[in-house]
């Protein structure tokens, strides 16, 4: 009886990457199954689901975020289109930057407030 072989750390993160962009391309359990790629590890369906749980977890990790890092980031790149545009004078793109600034931080006032309810209408 052959002994099986274990998969190596390198063919691992190989085929949870694989399984991963799957994932990310919506592609259900059954269609991984049946992906021409995974099919040729000669897997179990056991095995392959715990590939398929490793690249879920990797998905949920990166919903994961620092709010203040991601809002400086946006920021930073609203402000170089910003400067760029007005550089070239394309008063448009830096007008559209420039909302998309406003919009990000909760500067922009509603244009209308209604009062609904008892006293409100």
């Amino acid at each position: 009886m052959e002994a099986k072989k274990r998969s190596t750390n390198a063919e691992v993160e190989l085929r949870v990457t694989h399984i991963y962009t799957l994932l990310v391309n919506s592609a259900k359990r059954r269609d991984i199954l049946n992906d021409d790629t995974v099919q040729s590890w000669a897997l179990t369906h056991d095995a392959i689901d715990n590939y398929l749980q490793k690249a879920t977890d990797l998905i949920k990790q990166e919903s994961r975020f620092d709010r203040s890092y991601e809002l400086g980031k946006a920021m930073a790149r609203l402000d170089r289109i910003f400067a760029k545009s007005m550089k070239v004078q394309d008063f448009a793109r830096a007008i559209q930057a420039e909302k998309a600034r406003i919009e990000l931080l909760g500067l922009n006032a509603p244009s209308r407030t209604e009062f609904s309810g008892r006293d409100g209408g």
